[in-house]
């Protein structure tokens, strides 16, 4: 306790010992706490002097007054209020004397022999050093931030220029009898709070080298994790993240930080590669990594049906009732955000995990697009833009206009090897051959797929298939596949269409989720400014992490999301077969005969596609302009007739009509609207 150089932190937690001593029920000792820590020097200077003697006794040390405003105010009431009236000025007191020695006296306080003149920020306590025992106390933490007092100011310093030579490969204290130097005792290492110039010896690597020969620069493992997170989570670029680094190595751009940016994505792209071989399990094949297979660097959708995995034997001799259980349903979309400049090539940047991911095989896919023809897409349909634009979309400096994922329909996962680029829009070459591609990891024989362009794409599907390698056709002769439209994209098509690839009419589909490939974008969205600067390796790479991490994230909330919708099903079955047994006990009460023979037409119809359609309206439906044109189509042969007598030159009997219908109408919404706005004004 007599030791000076211990006596402003000792003031500190003693007088937070005593204020919890003495106020142990009280509902603000919290507040002491914190407050005694952060406003120490504030108060601590005359219980230095007073009664941090010996013989002091805790009982008769007063406690510094508790603000009478905390009496008034709990700590959940207003705290920036009252922050903003009572302490800031305070806070910014503190902030200024930590920019300073603070309590520091002048002599080291680890050997009391030396002037301290080194401090620091990572260090726990903020105590000052000489050089010799700050170089002695971070020979296990080489990366922490040191800064030395001129005599006015901190300044920043280094580890390397006091003289500590970190030796890798060794236990702490340990020194390589024929150690390796960094090439010319020039080395840099890329840590989380800065970028620091080190002087190493090794025989082994601790860190993330940036090359494999004359070593310069290394990664720490922590930074690339740090990264790696921050982009699956808030998109961020490695450009903007390795400047930010910079930034908080000096901040004031006045020193010379030599530019590593390429090293660190190159890292980077290596340690995505990397971590994906590993989380696949790859990393203990015995066979090693060359035995890797397409697509079994992925993370399955547990919940869709794979033999094998979570299916029973005897599973395909199922009874026909039960064959929806065992079905895929997949769906097609593109997305043009991503897409990618001319950059790199693949020569320059390759892929490091081609084809072992979510993207097809890069060469494959290249020579199947050279070889095949691209016939001009017509459509018997309305005017999509995904067909009228396949072959005429602008890609004026892009290698690729966008990327085209297969996903399970029901729980959004990516598909292994379902990723392709386009380059152009959505023609049918590269929508096929990212469909047979995904198709090869699945073995069932019932296949239900989503496409925004289904009733146009599938024709011809199979004889297009016959171009393609034989180890990419499907046995499709044995297989029940059925086409339907997503129902928001519906309304854009034929009314023919909204019956034959509608989800409500085919039994064991009705209610699917057949939006969820549209959400499944926007994650990733907010990452395509950075991607197209990306070379094709990079940008291949980079997704494949990306996608495995949304497909891990898919599966660990798969059981929470399954039981709401499981508890929301049942619910609304019971709702919906009261509903559907009051219809039919109707329509059997008036229209017996014809009920049946519906029915009769439905069963008939799905279990034959090719059958009359029962869904298919029978009566053309009547729209107001319709109605509006035929009344004046009878004004006009009446007044031709001369059986009508005119009471305006300007307004027909059915005009006014018409005009009364609009003007109720009206008066209707004002007083919804009117009631709307009382009911609110209380």
């Amino acid at each position: 306790m007599s030791d000076p150089t211990c006596n402003a932190h000792t003031a500190k937690c003693v007088v937070v010992s005593i204020a919890l001593h003495k106020n142990p029920h009280h509902h603000h000792s919290k507040f002491v706490a914190s407050g005694a820590m952060i406003l120490g020097p504030m108060y601590m200077k005359k219980f230095i002097s007073t009664y941090l003697t010996s013989s002091a006794d805790v009982e008769d040390i007063p406690v510094p007054e508790i603000p009478q405003c905390m009496d008034s105010l709990s700590d959940e009431d207003h705290p920036l209020l009252m922050w903003h009236s009572e302490f800031w000025e305070i806070y910014l007191q503190e902030l200024l004397r930590l920019e300073g020695r603070g309590d520091c006296v002048d002599i080291c306080a680890e050997c009391n022999t030396n002037s301290p003149l080194y401090h620091c920020r990572d260090c726990f306590g903020g105590q000052m050093l000489c050089q010799e025992c700050t170089v002695l106390g971070h020979a296990l933490t080489p990366l922490h931030r040191l800064e030395c007092w001129n005599g006015t100011f901190f300044q920043k310093t280094s580890l390397k220029s006091l003289g500590l030579c970190i030796q890798l490969g060794h236990a702490p204290g340990q020194t390589c009898g024929n150690p390796k130097c960094a090439f010319n005792d020039d080395f840099t290492v890329l840590d989380s709070h800065r970028i620091h110039a080190v002087t190493i010896d090794y025989c082994d690597f601790s860190w993330f080298p940036a090359t494999t020969v004359n070593l310069r620069s290394a990664t720490t493992f922590r930074l690339l994790q740090e990264f790696q997170l921050l982009f699956f989570e808030s998109k961020v670029s490695a450009y903007e993240f390795y400047h930010s680094l910079a930034c908080n190595s000096d901040n004031n751009g006045v020193l010379d930080i030599k530019g590593h940016y390429k090293s660190f994505i190159r890292s980077i792209h290596e340690w995505h590669h990397l971590k994906m071989l590993k989380w696949s399990g790859h990393g203990h094949d015995p066979a090693g990594i060359v035995n890797t297979s397409s697509g079994e660097c992925m993370v399955l959708c547990p919940a869709c049906p794979h033999p094998g995995i979570n299916l029973l034997d005897g599973w395909e001799s199922s009874l026909p009732h039960r064959k929806w259980l065992y079905a895929d349903f997949v769906a097609i979309d593109a997305n043009f955000r991503l897409k990618r400049k001319h950059v790199s090539s693949d020569g320059i940047d390759p892929s490091l995990s081609d084809g072992w991911g979510y993207f097809v095989e890069d060469s494959q896919y290249g020579t199947f697009l050279n070889e095949c023809q691209h016939d001009t897409q017509e459509s018997t349909c309305s005017s999509h833009n995904a067909v009228n634009m396949a072959d005429t979309k602008s890609s004026q400096g892009l290698a690729t206009t966008g990327v085209n994922s297969i996903v399970c329909m029901c729980h959004n996962f990516k598909y292994p090897n379902g990723v392709i680029d386009l380059e152009k829009g959505e023609r049918y070459a590269n929508m096929d051959y990212a469909f047979f591609s995904a198709m090869q990891h699945s073995s069932h024989n019932v296949l239900n797929v989503l496409y925004n362009i289904a009733c146009q794409w599938h024709k011809n599907l199979w004889a297009r298939m016959l171009a393609f390698p034989p180890a990419l056709q499907l046995q499709h002769t044995i297989m029940n596949t059925h086409f339907f439209v997503p129902k928001f994209h519906l309304p854009a098509h034929i009314a023919k269409c909204h019956t034959l690839y509608l989800f409500n009419f085919l039994p064991g589909v009705s209610c699917t989720d057949d939006e969820a490939p549209e959400r499944g974008w926007s994650s990733i969205n907010p990452a395509a400014s950075s991607m197209k600067e990306m070379g094709p390796g990079s940008c291949h790479d980079t997704l494949d992490d990306y996608f495995g991490d949304w497909n891990w994230k898919k599966l660990t909330g798969l059981g929470a999301i399954l039981l709401c919708k499981l508890k929301d099903a049942i619910c609304e079955s019971a709702e919906y077969q009261v509903v559907l047994q009051e219809l039919e006990d109707a329509l059997m009460h008036d229209e017996l005969k014809a009920f049946a023979g519906w029915k009769e037409e439905v069963y008939t119809w799905e279990a034959d596609p090719s059958k009359t359609n029962p869904f298919d309206p029978k009566v053309k439906t009547l729209t107001q302009a319709a109605i509006h044109l035929q009344l004046a189509r009878d004004d006009v042969q009446v007044l031709r007739d001369g059986t009508q007598v005119i009471l305006h030159d300007n307004v027909s009997p059915s005009m006014l009509i018409a005009s009364g219908l609009d003007l109720e109408e009206q008066q209707y919404v004002c007083l919804c609207l009117g009631s709307s706005c009382i009911s609110h004004s209380f």
